[in-house]
């Protein structure tokens, strides 16, 4: 069968055509770093490519959320830790002050410093993070969670907690209401109920053994 000059050129430019497809194919694959640029050319691992796509971006966004709570529950340690060690002063203070070799004015110095300290505990009551949210206003965090009338202290905020997904099946929460850290303090070491057992006549004291 003889092929024309005519059909040889269409013959060898549709080679060079496919060709040049081809080239321009896989040097949109290396700069794209996929193997396949339509989802048509696989559906099947197209569909495993967004699946994976999703899981990943989840997993990113529980990182994220991981960090966030991280960073607010630090914020949260750090008040604490300062509001335990005012408290401490304050304690240190008020075991002072009973010591009868105390003068009037060494009094007058302790309790001046005593209203210092109730002042940080207010700002630290206070605190924000660093977002500017108030630690301890549960979901009000944009108010200021404890007010000061006088002598009389209140609590602003709510009793709820922000809960904060780090996983598929894991939620944390990212602070605690200021009403429980500052207000809920239970008197002595909390309630105890103590009965005698059947045919017990004796007293029974709680306490320490001696």
């Amino acid at each position: 069968m003889r092929i024309s000059t005519s059909g040889a050129f269409h013959q060898g430019l549709s080679l060079m055509l496919k060709l040049q497809s081809a080239l321009d194919h896989t040097q949109r694959q290396i700069t794209s770093a996929r193997k396949h640029l339509t989802p048509a050319e696989d559906p099947f691992a197209a569909a495993r490519s967004l699946n994976l796509r999703e899981s990943m971006s989840r997993l990113e966004q529980f990182d994220r959320n991981a960090t966030m709570a991280t960073n607010r529950l630090a914020y949260e340690e750090s008040a604490l830790q300062s509001t335990s060690n005012t408290l401490q002063r304050v304690r240190e203070l008020a075991l002072q002050a009973n010591n009868a070799s105390q003068s009037d004015e060494s009094r007058a110095l302790i309790a001046a410093e005593m209203r210092q300290h109730v002042d940080a505990l207010l700002q630290l009551a206070n605190e924000k993070d660093g977002n500017g949210r108030y630690l301890f206003a549960g979901n009000r965090d944009a108010t200021p969670p404890v007010a000061q009338n006088g002598a009389e202290f209140s609590y602003n905020g709510d009793q709820g907690q922000r809960m904060i997904r780090i996983g598929e099946n894991r939620q944390v929460a990212d602070g605690d209401p200021g009403n429980a850290v500052f207000f809920d303090i239970r008197n002595g070491n909390g309630a105890f109920s103590i009965t005698a057992a059947a045919g017990n006549s004796g007293p029974a004291l709680p306490g320490r053994a001696a």
